[in-house]
């Protein structure tokens, strides 16, 4: 009596069955996809426009990024009235010493060497503290 409202099990089968493929086809797809950057290294690795244009950009800013030694960079900028931000880098937090080599940007801040390589290895393009790309 009340159960002729139900829809018979061959009417609900369908649209399940659609949806399962979809999602297979898209869970599949991802795995391919994985499998594809870590055997071949990245998705740069696949597209060899993509190398030439990552070793542009970066070459692009090793020309703007002028490297000294902290010690020279306090006898040329009068240390006395310092702020914060030359005495300490913005992405490691921590101090500079008198030896270590200070990358300065366009935008006048300024990081450890290694911590600004890092910073554009990992395919920033922009002053991490300020956000500029000049």
């Amino acid at each position: 009596m009340g159960l002729s409202n139900f829809p018979s099990a061959s009417e609900g089968v369908l649209p399940v069955l659609v949806i399962n493929t979809v999602l297979s086809v898209a869970v599949l797809k991802n795995m391919f996809r994985s499998m594809l950057q870590v055997v071949l290294g990245g998705s740069a690795a696949a597209n060899g426009s993509n190398i030439e244009h990552d070793e542009s950009s970066s070459s692009s800013w090793e020309r703007r990024v002028s490297i000294t030694q902290y010690k020279s960079l306090c006898h040329s900028h009068d240390i006395g009235g310092t702020s914060m931000a030359m005495v300490e880098c913005c992405v490691c937090l921590c101090r500079f010493e008198a030896n270590q080599e200070v990358s300065e940007l366009p935008c006048k801040h300024y990081f450890h060497r290694g911590c600004l390589d890092k910073w554009f290895d990992n395919k920033h393009t922009t002053c991490p503290l300020c956000r500029s790309i000049d």
